[in-house]
């Protein structure tokens, strides 16, 4: 009886969290846009002040893949500390629309460099468990004082992510 519930609930988990990130194109057709990384970088600037060397965790405490993912995520901030960054939290529930709408799935990440701009904004990580061995932002996090002049945005990544059903694309 106990082995049926756990294997019922591990495929119920595997089955519900393996998505695409940008799950309906939303944040594709949104980055495609001119002036994108500075309309989002003022949005994510009104929610938590200056974004100069900065890392926003984007999080819904309500979401499984959240759980599963805090091993991996508590590295990134310790990562980005360590790199000179400042840690910034909005949770699902404290993220204004307009931000909403650009985001998603969660969790997720935005990273800022010196200048403000926007250097990288997507999942932490591909793969089902959100592992520390899988990460997407570290290469980000650890050239940061490098980063090209556009946002590197992941929409195409596989792995444990909640939909934010907010997110969709401003016409």
């Amino acid at each position: 009886m106990w082995l049926a519930a756990c294997i019922a609930l591990l495929s119920y988990f595997a089955e519900s969290g393996v998505s695409t990130f940008d799950h309906s194109n939303s944040l594709f057709y949104q980055a495609n846009a001119p002036e994108f990384d500075q309309r989002f970088s003022a949005l994510i600037s009104s929610q938590i002040g200056d974004v100069k060397n900065a890392i926003v965790h984007f999080s819904d405490q309500e979401c499984w893949c959240q759980f599963v993912g805090e091993t991996h995520i508590a590295s990134v901030v310790e990562l980005a500390k360590n790199s000179g960054l400042q840690n910034h939290k909005i949770e699902k529930a404290q993220m204004s629309s307009s931000v909403s709408k650009l985001i998603p799935s969660f969790p997720a990440v935005a990273l800022f460099n010196a200048e403000g701009r926007l250097a990288y904004l997507g999942p932490y990580s591909s793969g089902i468990y959100c592992s520390v061995g899988n990460g997407m932002i570290e290469p980000f996090i650890k050239k940061i004082s490098n980063a090209p002049n556009s946002a590197a945005i992941p929409m195409d990544a596989e792995g444990c992510y909640c939909k934010n059903e907010s997110s969709k694309s401003i016409t």
